[in-house]
């Protein structure tokens, strides 16, 4: 990407991405005030005195720092005096912690309901 892979990017793609991204984050910011009023973020028991469990910890921690590496993306796209190798690390950050919070959801659901199978 800024010319640095060897290719040339069409012109519309930049607007795609700030389109795709920007509706990312209104779906997070729905996503995680939804968890965070159905499970909270606590260690100890749920107010229907069932233990929280260290999945649900983990993926609402998790969750909470997908949050905040949005805010550093966003800050290290639009800041002008940052090194060169701050938004791939910023970049690359924030999907890694979507991918262990999904994670964290599929290991559950998988568990709990079993593999998917075909129907038909």
């Amino acid at each position: 990407m800024y010319g640095k892979l060897g290719i040339r990017a069409p012109s519309w793609l930049g607007a795609v991405h700030r389109a795709t991204g920007a509706t990312a984050l209104v779906l997070t910011v729905f996503v995680a005030y939804n968890c965070l009023w159905a499970l909270g973020l606590e260690v100890g028991t749920l107010p229907n005195g069932e233990p929280v469990s260290t999945r649900s910890f983990v993926h609402g921690l998790v969750g909470c720092t997908v949050v905040g590496a949005i805010v550093v993306k966003v800050a290290a796209v639009r800041s002008r005096r940052a090194p060169g190798w701050f938004l791939p690390v910023a970049g690359g950050l924030l999907f890694s912690l979507l991918i262990l919070a999904i994670l964290t959801s599929v290991v559950w659901y998988i568990g709990e309901k079993g593999w998917p199978s075909q129907v038909g």
